[in-house]
């Protein structure tokens, strides 16, 4: 009897000296990188470039010859409607330093067209270079006419003291100049019936 125990003891352990270890490890599923994460700079992007016009508000009428551009005050064009339109013009001054007598022009440039209108000063003396200052000039303020302005004594009507009748009406707004100084020598310039008209605001 002892004999059958030893030996069944002896069975048991040379089995379990034959049975191999569980050496396998369970593996982890490669993370795998999406598009994005495989490209990690981002490509420059180009944009091409476009060019600038060699003329304004596609007006590609020419300067008058002789005269060119003056920066003086007016450092780049001012954009307004002049024409009621709904589209931005240019207004710029130009200069002609081989003229004799008036050297400046007070340029309109109406935009989608070939149309330009000029205004010189016809005041002996007095060239368009005295102006120094140039803003928009609402087509919806009040503007008279000069010969209206003035009462009989010389002096300045309130626009309240002024016949509506002689209220100017424009279609687009226009361009109020001054000199340097806040003075009575400021002027509006409006488009109107195909000329550009003056008016004296002071």
């Amino acid at each position: 009897m002892k004999n059958k125990i030893l030996l069944c003891i002896t069975l048991i352990f040379l089995i379990g000296c034959h049975e191999k270890p569980n050496t396998s490890t369970e593996s982890k599923p490669t993370k795998q990188e999406t598009p994005q994460q495989a490209h990690t700079k981002a490509e420059p992007i180009e944009i091409a470039a476009h060019p600038e016009p060699d003329h304004l508000v596609n007006n590609p009428t020419p300067l008058p010859q002789g005269y060119s551009v003056d920066t003086t005050y007016l450092k780049k064009p001012l954009l307004i409607d002049f024409d009621g339109d709904g589209k931005r013009d240019a207004f710029q001054v130009l200069k002609n330093p081989n003229k004799k007598g008036m050297k400046y022009l007070f340029e309109f440039r109406i935009s989608d067209s070939d149309k330009v209108y000029y205004y010189q000063n016809n005041e002996e003396g007095d060239d368009l270079d005295i102006f120094a200052t140039f803003k928009v000039a609402p087509k919806t303020n009040i503007y008279v006419d000069e010969e209206y302005r003035f009462g009989e004594n010389g002096d300045i009507l309130a626009n309240e003291q002024i016949d509506p009748k002689h209220y100017l009406k424009f279609k687009g707004d226009g361009v109020s100049v001054n000199v340097l100084e806040e003075t009575c020598a400021a002027s509006a310039f409006f488009l109107t019936d195909d000329k550009i008209k003056r008016i004296y605001l002071c």
